[in-house]
């Protein structure tokens, strides 16, 4: 799907921060001593946190980092903007998530002026996908800090040991995972989340893959086709046969220690989790069993998302809107970029992908498996709507009947009809 600006915000006659950062009161180191920077708790944050003293020192400022789970830091976000606070200046926020409702809703500062003008800093080196999500026209409302793309995670070694390779199709994915299960030994063929919404973002490669979409070019839901049926019942499975217990309540906070366990031969979920789950003290994987594959073809080839999940924004609200700025300046520079990608998290600048020293922490096969997954992934991977979450509730039903091994096509249906009179509402939510 992809509709232009005007109509995925549904046509507001306002669009939020219109005045530049440079116009707006309360910036500067001497707008106060700290600067409040809400963020996840993501291998970005826990990269950027040990480089806070040097923006510390230049700026004479204290940044407060406030991290927090995915869901809890999108519902505090909801309800702090929308009285109005103050006191956040900097926030990471998930622009195929949050994006349109903090939009819409006129939350965040338009970062376009004091970008634009600075020739060192280069808006537009940043991919141009990446900032389609962060944009209504020429108003920049956030800077891409990480993209994603959907990966295979392997054991090499459960594979040789197996003399199973690295699977390349959804048929071969099947096979290797019932292969590699060994409930005696306490080892599951495959893992991915199974929450309800939470499943929803690694579902999309499988419905992408398999032909279909959330919705049709014009906007209409699109979940009962015979094709996104076959994806949701292989997914469900994948899981019920091959999973973990409990995998129906599993998010990535779940999966991830269990692969550090030995007890998951292979997981598909997003790249930027390959430094955790070769965490030296945490993980009894070593390095160099781990192995990384593009996501294994469906019917219509391999298509993972490859979308800018993060990205970090200035509250309109805050105090300190030249303070602000300077931090997501820093944290977004082109050295800053390339540091992290050095260190596995991947970012949105083009130079960076282009240097061919952006990828030298990592593995040959995780340098070529982003390389691929770059130019064949699709750039969402949730319904671009206001109100997402309860879009995810909806779309994700089928995937809890999969996996249960109830009926498919009629809990597609279902989520269709759901899903239909969902969009017809969500057309002119707020999401407040």
């Amino acid at each position: 799907m992809r509709l232009n600006r005007r109509q995925f915000l549904g046509g507001a006659a306002t669009v939020a921060g219109a005045a530049a950062l440079s116009g707006c009161g309360g910036g500067g180191s001497g707008g106060g001593n700290v600067l409040n920077v809400s963020a996840c708790n993501h291998p970005w944050s826990n990269y950027i946190k040990d480089l806070l003293p040097e923006f510390e020192e230049e700026h004479d400022v204290k940044v407060q980092l406030n991290e927090f789970q995915a869901d809890q830091l999108s519902t505090m976000y909801s309800t702090r903007l929308s009285a109005n606070a103050t006191d956040l200046d900097v926030m990471m926020y998930r622009p195929l998530q949050e994006g349109v409702q903090f939009m819409r809703n006129e939350w965040l500062l338009d970062l376009d002026a004091s970008a634009a003008g600075d020739t060192a800093y280069d808006l537009a080196d940043f991919q141009e996908a990446a900032m389609e999500v962060v944009k209504v026209d020429s108003a920049v409302y956030g800077i891409p800090i990480v993209t994603e793309r959907e990966v295979l995670f392997y054991r090499k070694d459960l594979l040789d040991v197996a003399g199973i390779s690295v699977p390349e199709t959804m048929e071969d994915l099947e096979d290797a995972a019932e292969m590699l299960t060994d409930p005696a030994s306490g080892v599951f063929g495959i893992a991915m989340r199974g929450q309800k919404a939470a499943a929803v973002t690694q579902f999309s490669g499988f419905l992408y893959s398999y032909g279909a979409d959330f919705m049709t070019e014009s906007g209409e839901a699109s979940i009962d086709t015979p094709e996104a049926i076959a994806a949701y019942t292989m997914y469900g499975d994948l899981l019920r046969n091959y999973g973990p217990e409990g995998v129906e309540s599993m998010s990535t906070e779940q999966i991830n220690p269990l692969f550090q366990q030995g007890k998951i031969a292979m997981f598909i979920d997003a790249e930027v989790f390959w430094s955790e789950l070769i965490r030296e003290g945490t993980s009894t994987v070593a390095a160099d069993q781990l192995g990384v594959a593009p996501l294994p073809a469906g019917p219509a080839g391999s298509k993972p998302y490859s979308v800018p999940s993060w990205a970090l924004a200035v509250n309109a609200k805050t105090t300190k809107a030249d303070l602000s700025w300077e931090f997501v300046k820093w944290a977004t520079s082109p050295d800053m970029v390339l540091a992290a990608q050095q260190a596995g998290v991947s970012g949105a600048r083009t130079s960076v992908w282009e240097n061919p020293d952006s990828l030298t922490g990592i593995p040959e096969d995780f340098q070529e498996t982003l390389r691929v997954s770059t130019e064949n992934g699709v750039g969402y991977d949730r319904p671009r709507v206001v109100q997402v979450g309860r879009a995810r509730d909806i779309v994700g039903e089928p995937l809890i009947a999969a996996i249960r091994g109830e009926d498919v096509t009629a809990a597609a249906q279902t989520a269709q009809a759901n899903f239909a009179a969902f969009l017809e509402e969500d057309a002119t939510a707020t999401g407040e």
